[in-house]
């Protein structure tokens, strides 16, 4: 639980104060709920290395700004222009996890495109004409809050991994409990123990022939 509070009040005072700076440096920081959670769950999940899964999470950012791009420049504002864009990224998407052999995964990259596509696609529904000239700042402000996010994810652990925090998880299951009796056997003249069967239970020897004295 200790785990679980030192993260949350962490993040609420690193939002706190990038919020303040964008404020005082005239940023627009407007998703950095959105950034400091995708960072926050690419530093929880613990699958491959946190190399592969930044990776991952800048390959679908990346093509994300790319597919909004082809929107804006190639495609038709038109819902079959919008169904060939996303199926587009989804299948490009899927052929680098599958050459990278799931390497570069799938959820990471999609995690990537989630992220930009909740900061940007308001401004491409509402101003399309200056869409694309707001696609620098939206991506570079939310890229800071997801690496905020992420470096307070590290560290909780390097806090936890050092002491002074519990890190076990309350929301991980109990290990199972074993039975209660236990026997080992020894064969050719060896001994068998057996406990929690009742008052009577004991050492049994048994000889060469399997039987019992």
């Amino acid at each position: 639980m200790a785990r679980v509070l030192l993260f949350g009040v962490a993040s609420a005072v690193l939002a706190a104060v990038i919020m303040t700076l964008g404020a005082l440096w005239s940023l627009n920081l407007q998703n950095v709920l959105v950034g400091i959670a995708a960072g926050a769950v690419l530093g929880l999940v613990r699958m491959r290395t946190p190399v592969a899964r930044v990776g991952g999470f800048l390959i679908g950012y990346v093509l994300a700004i790319v597919m909004y791009g082809l929107r804006l420049a190639l495609l038709p504002a038109t819902v079959a222009g919008n169904i060939v864009a996303t199926c587009g990224l989804i299948i490009v998407l899927t052929v680098i996890s599958a050459l990278t052999k799931d390497r570069m995964q799938l959820w990471a990259m999609f995690l990537g495109c989630l992220v930009f596509s909740a900061s940007y696609d308001g401004y491409f529904l509402a101003t399309p004409w200056y869409a694309l000239s707001q696609i620098p700042g939206v991506a570079t402000a939310v890229l800071v809050s997801v690496a905020a996010g992420f470096l307070v994810t590290l560290l909780v652990e390097l806090r936890v991994e050092r002491g002074g925090v519990d890190p076990r998880d309350p929301m991980a299951p109990a290990p199972p409990v074993g039975p209660d009796s236990s026997a080992v056997a020894v064969s050719g003249g060896a001994v068998s123990a057996q406990a929690g069967q009742g008052p009577d239970s004991g050492l049994q020897v048994l000889d060469s022939t399997g039987g019992a004295q």
